[in-house]
Order: C-alpha cells, then structure tokens, then sequence
C-alpha cells in the first residue's frame, strides 16, 4: 500500500470499499491507512478513525494501535488517552508487541501525565519478550533516566546492534555532551558514524559538523562535504 502511487491508489479504492463493506478486515485498515497517512493527498482522519474503528471491533490489533496514535495525537477531536490506553491494552492482550511498546512509552514519559515507571518496566519488558526490538532501546532510556547506567548501556548497546539508528544517536550525543558519562566527543562521532553509515539524516549532519569545524576529531571539509551533499540527497534537495 505505501509503495503505491497516488493514481495507483485511486484506482483501487472502489475495489477497497466494496470489500470492505462486506466485512474484510484487511480492506478496512487499509481505508484506514490511505486516510491516516494521506496516501490520496490531504489527511483525513474522521475517516480514517471510521475504518480503523470498524477493523478495531474485529479485532485487528495494528487498526487498534493506528487508532490509539490518533486518539494520543487529539485528531480530529480532543485527545482522549484513557481511550487509547484501552486500545493498546486490548492489542497488547491480543499478543500485538508494538502495543506494548506503546504502553510502556504512555507510562515512561510523563507527556500525557500518566507516568508510572513500574508499568513502563512491565510493558517494555513484555515487548521485548515478544521480540520488539524497539522496546529495547526504550527500556534502555527508561533505565539510563533512573541512573542504572550499566543496564541502560547493556539495552542500548543491544538494540545499536540490531541496527537501530535512535540507539546509535543516543549514545553520540550523551558522549558529546557528557550528560552522565565523561564527555568523549571521539566516542560520539563513532556512534554518530554508526547512524551515517545507514543514511540517519542526523547522523550525517552530527559527522558533517565534527568534520567542519574539526569538534573532537580532525578537521576535514572535504568528507564534510561529501556527507552534507549525502543529507541532500536524501532529502531531494
């Protein structure tokens, strides 16, 4: 769905309602989808709340986690996040992992004013369990916030190996800053190249500066170059 054109998608939506009025689950989360995420052009989320609602009743635990991330968001109506704490707990009993990760992100942080790092341990951790590698790096920050370095470290050091760039991010900037550990902006630039070399836009902006202005490693405008022209593509500049 997401590698199709707008015309592409146009040209299947009828086909898409009508299957989805007779009861396909999978027609109605991808209304829901082309809705959410303006695949056709302009976002819209009354319909998109309507078709994710529908599949949501039947079950279907990626249409409940959708719907909850609007409900978080407060679109199209007021935010309602005991509603999307609902769903994402009926998702997560119905063994959904991304759920969980969700949950434990609600309690984790304070930005909905539901925090409670017991349950963020509990949901992380069950996440995990279930094979999220998300909720490693997430259980990983949760501890480095309470100061258990050792296990926020051994988490992060995890989830950097299994290829997740905000991980990598992460520890460049706690070692350029030396927030919490001794400010080694050598060991930064490593994991800020770690994110570059898989196209992080942020990771190749953090080496490009380093190398601009020579901030802990050599001066080299010329690499620096090659990674700013980098963040251009990327971003079809």
């Amino acid at each position: 769905m997401f590698n199709k054109t707008k015309e592409e998608i146009d040209e299947i939506l009828p086909e898409l309602l009508r299957i989805a009025a007779m009861g396909d689950v999978g027609a109605m989360r991808k209304l829901g989808d082309i809705y959410y995420f303006g695949l056709t052009g302009d976002k819209n989320y009354s319909k998109a709340v309507f078709w994710y609602e529908k599949a949501a009743n039947n079950n279907d635990t990626v249409s409940m986690n959708r719907l909850a991330s609007i409900y978080l968001e407060g679109k199209p109506s007021q935010k309602d996040i005991d509603s999307a704490i609902e769903l994402l707990k009926k998702a997560a009993e119905l063994g959904n992992s991304a759920a969980m990760n969700n949950l434990g992100l609600i309690y984790r942080d304070d930005i909905y004013k539901r925090q409670d790092l017991e349950k963020a341990k509990k949901w992380l951790q069950k996440a995990i369990d279930k094979g999220n590698d998300y909720a490693v790096f997430n259980l990983g920050v949760l501890y480095f916030d309470l100061d258990n370095l050792d296990k926020a470290f051994d988490l992060i050091e995890q989830s950097i190996k299994k290829g997740n760039t905000k991980a990598m991010l992460f520890m460049g900037s706690i070692y350029y800053s030396g927030i919490k550990v001794e400010q080694d902006k050598k060991r930064a630039f490593h994991y800020f190249g770690m994110a570059a070399e898989k196209d992080d836009i942020e990771g190749l902006d953090s080496v490009a500066y380093m190398l601009e202005h020579g901030d802990g490693v050599e001066e080299n405008k010329v690499k620096a170059a090659f990674f700013r022209k980098r963040v251009r593509l990327l971003k079809g500049k």
